[in-house]
């Protein structure tokens, strides 16, 4: 039985960065990431735990000797928010990846945007899938591009609106074994993959895609939709991170 959202210990960030050393142990690391005074591990760590309470640099310089036994200054910790930028989409990707045996029933894409101080916006794109005995919808990739989707082998119907009505993503859809249910637009891609969209999508089936939307509702919910900084690079990393949160609370909720 799968712990329900409302579980307290889900909402613990002692339980969080349990299960994230757990997971970590699973990840190859990028090779020409080499922290020189601190391990990408701890790195990882303080940046979960500023995302999770929603803190200011200097708050959680304040308190990293708590959690962590060592004091690291705020500029340390803000020059990993940039400095991960090359390699936070392999990690955060791979961590997700530990997701990718749990049940489902159907998967999905969707995009959104996040906004900062200056008001511009970086676009993301996720895949969830939806676990409707459990009713637990869960990240399983999330790319800063089409090009750069990472599609799960999987079964069933893969939902997503026209913004997806792509060749590529069409084909990539029903080369990893999914039926694609995909909003078709007035230009129409071509391509096996739409040959396929064109057979099997149906408008009553389609519907289920707002399930998807649950996720971002929820990140955004928990998180907030707009991130007090400018820097594009410390955006990216934010939203990852708080991917990646959401993801180790899905893993206490089945361990649970």
């Amino acid at each position: 039985m799968v712990a329900k959202r409302w579980n307290l210990k889900i909402y613990e960030v002692k339980e969080v960065l349990g299960v994230f050393d757990n997971v970590i142990k699973y990840i190859t690391l990028p090779e020409n990431l080499n922290p020189k005074k601190y391990s990408i591990e701890l790195v990882l760590k303080v940046l979960v735990v500023k995302e999770f309470f929603k803190l200011s640099l200097r708050a959680m310089e304040n308190l990293t000797g708590a959690y962590f036994g060592i004091k690291i200054s705020k500029s340390v910790i803000h020059f990993w928010e940039k400095k991960l930028k090359p390699y936070i989409s392999e990690i955060v990707n791979q961590i997700l990846e530990q997701l990718w045996d749990f049940d489902y029933n159907e998967t999905f894409i969707d995009s959104t945007k996040f906004s900062n101080k200056s008001k511009s916006q970086i676009k993301i794109h996720v895949i969830t899938r939806y676990d409707s005995i459990n009713k637990v919808l869960y990240p399983v990739s999330i790319s800063l591009s089409k090009s750069e989707l990472i599609i799960p082998r999987g079964e069933g119907s893969f939902y997503g609106d026209g913004e997806y009505d792509d060749k590529k993503v069409l084909n990539k859809v029903v080369n990893f074994g999914y039926n694609p249910i995909i909003k078709r637009t007035k230009r129409g891609a071509r391509g096996y993959g739409a040959k396929k969209r064109d057979e099997v999508f149906d408008e009553e089936v389609y519907k289920k895609r707002s399930i998807c939307e649950g996720f971002l509702g929820a990140l955004t919910n928990r998180f907030g939709g707009r991130l007090n900084t400018f820097l594009e690079s410390t955006i990216i990393i934010r939203i990852f991170i708080r991917v990646l949160i959401y993801s180790l609370t899905i893993m206490i909720r089945y361990e649970l």
